[in-house]
């Protein structure tokens, strides 16, 4: 989930195809865990220090002096390096703050982080007017060793503003404010803070030269190589594959689930909502042992060796899964006590491995089709090797199919909301509420007033502390449903076109990623022809593709 992941992928495709049917179910006993309590590998702790950050201010004084006279490089790159040091050490404790946030929901831990992240930006500021300052000062030719004038240029940028760095900070503050509101304000709140963080991060995107938001976000944020007018013919796709698609399956899984007996009617309900880590984990190794090479390397050492994880059962804290990394460069999985489903466990996982084989800036759309056709993948596994009947196995791919389709259709929803809100004059809630009810109308089939009211409370929900994100989530979803497609005819076919898209030779964009590895750009009609018969389970061309 965070912005920051960085991934790649590299792995030893293992050869040998399971063919005996397994009883499914049942936790891995080399990871105990009865879900009842948090439970966490390692325990972090900040080693911020009182007086850290005046230590700091006296560094970036001394070094300014130390400019200005222009005499003593030696003891200027000294001070520098000192005070990059201390960059790093309020970014790792921004990171131990606001992971220990999520774990337990502490109101001093949310202060904590945004001051972490205050003092992180300050420091970044001052390295950046530095270097500029230094590409016209006599430390030039020692501090830029060997560089040319215009090599100078292209490495230092152009300067961020002061108002930059000032919103930044903003825009944080009202992010860590909208996290500690009470559940009786929350609706209201929520919306308050939204309608000024739209202010903030507009402010942001005009400081860098953009018009708004979304067409700062979507290159400079989450790294994408589509624009934003892109997904206005996408948004259409989504309604004219991707709609149709989730009313059959609606059906179809309405009225499978009917004739299901008692006991099928649980298997069911546990494979989408029990709790992964005690029911399931035996499952993922033993997919994690098919996969083989660095991938079952990865899962042995996050979760039976010297891995980090975070599961927390602390009903006070915020709701969330996400992967991350620690200043040493650690990854990290986190699971909140909602978030804690098999495919959950299975997506985050995705991101882990991913940055187990190094990171790779890849951008946000390229991070989630790694660990979303891992969703897939491990799926398909698990349903050619559990002893459950075909009926229960074809109702279990079907609501995962449903729940995707779904993801697609609000996440575009939400996408064309965001775009909204960051170019209409003067936004209010209701204004807004307005729009979303026009988005709505797009989708009726969907649940009509239930799914507007989703809706209505979703935008509160993710549109703060996920600015632009959400996009991402729906495209990315296109690309894992291609990868799954392969794997149906073929599994192994599938698992070549997975770790050609997690380890590519270079990522010169997400769209070339995917089309280098036999996948259709995702943005294109001919990638939804591809999946509305992958979401439906049709072996043939749809007759929709006509």
């Amino acid at each position: 989930m965070s912005k920051i992941i960085k991934k790649a992928i590299t792995v030893l495709l293992a050869t040998l195809i399971v063919v005996s049917m397994v009883a499914c179910g049942g936790g891995d006993k080399s990871f105990s865990y009865d879900g009842k309590e948090t439970k966490l590998s390692h325990e972090l702790k900040n080693d911020y220090k009182e007086g850290d950050y005046d230590n700091y201010i006296a560094l970036t004084e001394q070094a300014d002096a130390l400019l200005s006279e222009g005499t003593d490089f030696e003891a200027f790159k000294t001070a520098l390096a000192k005070v990059w040091d201390y960059k790093y050490e309020f970014w790792g404790n921004y990171v131990v703050s606001y992971v220990n946030y999520y774990i337990y929901g502490k109101s001093e831990d949310a202060n904590d982080y945004v001051n972490y992240i205050t003092m992180f930006y300050d420091a970044t500021e001052w390295i950046e007017g530095t270097e500029h300052a230094l590409a016209d000062s006599p430390f030039k030719a020692d501090y830029f060793v060997d560089m040319t004038d215009e090599e100078i240029a292209e490495y230092l940028g152009e300067q961020k503003s002061e108002r930059y760095y000032e919103l930044q900070a903003e825009q944080n503050e009202i992010i860590s404010a909208y996290y500690q509101l009470d559940y009786e304000d929350y609706y209201d709140g929520a919306a308050e803070y939204y309608l000024r963080l739209i202010d903030v991060n507009n402010g942001i995107a005009e400081e860098e030269g953009y018009e708004n938001y979304s067409d700062y976000a979507y290159p400079n944020v989450y790294g994408r190589d589509y624009s934003v007018d892109e997904t206005d013919e996408y948004f259409e796709n989504v309604k004219k594959y991707i709609y149709p698609a989730y009313i059959a399956l609606n059906e179809r899984t309405k009225a499978a689930f009917s004739s299901f007996t008692d006991e099928e009617k649980k298997l069911c309900n546990d494979f989408e909502n029990s709790n992964g880590f005690v029911n399931y984990m035996s499952d993922f190794k033993k997919y994690a042992r098919y996969m083989g090479g660095e991938f079952l390397k990865a899962y042995n050492y996050l979760w039976n060796g010297k891995g980090y994880y975070f599961i927390s059962q602390e009903s006070g804290a915020p709701q969330a899964a996400f992967t991350w990394a620690l200043i040493s460069g650690e990854p990290f999985v986190f699971f909140s006590k909602e978030y804690q489903g098999i495919i959950t466990i299975v997506h985050e996982f995705g991101h882990y491995f991913a940055h187990w084989e190094g990171g790779g800036d890849g951008g946000m759309d390229l991070s989630e089709t790694q660990s979303q056709a891992n969703e897939f993948l491990f799926t398909k596994y698990f349903l050619n090797n559990c002893d459950y009947s075909d009926n229960v196995k074809s109702y279990i791919l079907d609501k995962k199919m449903l729940n995707t389709a779904e993801s697609i259709i609000t996440c575009s929803i939400i996408n064309e909301f965001e775009k909204f809100a960051y170019t209409v004059e003067d936004p209010t809630a209701e204004v807004l509420d307005e729009y979303m009810e026009s988005l709505n109308d797009m989708v009726p089939e969907i649940g009509g007033q239930e799914y507007l009211s989703f809706l209505k409370r979703y935008w509160r929900a993710v549109c703060i502390d996920n600015a632009a994100y959400y996009i991402s989530y729906s495209v990315s979803l296109i690309s894992s449903l291609e990868i799954y497609a392969e794997a149906v005819d073929d599994f192994s076919a599938g698992k070549v076109a997975y770790l050609k898209i997690c380890n590519p030779d270079a990522y010169p964009t997400y769209r070339g990623t995917v089309t280098d590895a036999g996948l259709a750009d995702p943005l294109s009609e001919e990638a939804f022809v591809a999946i509305y018969n992958a979401l439906l389970g049709i072996e043939e061309e749809a007759a929709i593709a006509a």
